[in-house]
């Protein structure tokens, strides 16, 4: 599977996970990392957890 928890690991190990995890914690890459020298910090969350809320808000809604 490609998600954005894969990709965020490819991304730190610079090679695709055999096994991936849930979630990864925090990352942040910095400055000097980057040719832009621009730190990033990276927030990984669960995708299916985060549509439900937004599926119960808009039926929230269209019940009003």
């Amino acid at each position: 599977k490609v998600g954005k928890t894969s990709l965020i690991m490819s991304l730190v190990s610079e090679e695709f996970p055999a096994v991936v995890p849930y979630k990864v914690e925090e990352i942040t890459i910095p400055a000097d990392v980057t040719p832009e020298r621009v730190p990033t910090h990276i927030v990984d969350y669960s995708g299916q957890r985060y549509m439900h809320r937004v599926r119960r808000q808009q039926q929230e809604v269209s019940r009003e």
